[in-house]
């Protein structure tokens, strides 16, 4: 029998543990009700890959048909179907907090506002090592009200406090865009002149 005949028989005989798995196995299935597969062969397509597990199609379907695979599978089932309503739940939960979290943001003198952007500006440049870059009251217009607005967000609301309480939580990367879009809004409202863009400070 040469090497072609081989593998078209294996093909039709046997089930490959990837098919296994497209019929609704889980690896805890295959544990259970069919730990030793009944051939290992060389990868054809990968000669260094590990060896192919194996199992005889008659065989696999005689366990599906048992009433002991049966129940594994519907109590398997169940327990998906739980845990993808505990995401759902814990998903909801975290937009709601979100969507309930008020910003709360100082009304400040324009020029005192500007006064502490430039400082706390600054102050953060120095830190880096900066010391060519600093920022003043005639610095650009725009530049200022980026530092400004930035300064507004991250020392002047609860914005990072929050930030780190919805970290790592299911839906987390809605709820972080959710977040920016509220503190914009909120800063766009207390100090209407100052020129708020939520892509413009995306990077900033």
């Amino acid at each position: 029998m040469n090497e072609k005949t081989t593998v078209e028989k294996v093909a039709k005989d046997y089930f490959t543990q990837t098919e296994l798995k497209n019929r609704g196995w889980t690896n805890k299935a295959i544990m259970l009700f069919y730990s030793e597969p009944d051939l290992l062969k060389n990868n054809p397509r990968y000669a260094s890959a590990p060896k192919m597990k194996l199992y005889d199609i008659d065989k696999v379907k005689e366990i599906e048909s048992s009433e002991e695979f049966t129940q594994f599978q519907e109590r398997n089932q169940k327990r998906v179907l739980g845990a993808e309503k505990a995401i759902s739940t814990k998903y909801e939960k975290t937009l709601e907090e979100i969507e309930n979290f008020k910003v709360e943001i100082p009304i400040l003198p324009e020029r005192k506002l500007f006064k502490l952007a430039i400082e706390n500006y600054n102050e953060n440049q120095m830190a880096r090592g900066n010391f060519h870059k600093f920022a003043n009251l005639d610095s650009d217009t725009d530049f200022l009200h980026r530092i400004t607005v930035n300064y507004i967000r991250h020392v002047l609301t609860d914005y990072e406090m929050k930030l780190q309480e919805i970290k790592r939580r299911v839906g987390s990367g809605t709820a972080y865009e959710m977040l920016r879009k509220k503190v914009f809004t909120a800063i766009k409202e207390a100090y209407p002149y100052l020129i708020v863009e939520d892509t413009y400070y995306r990077n900033f």
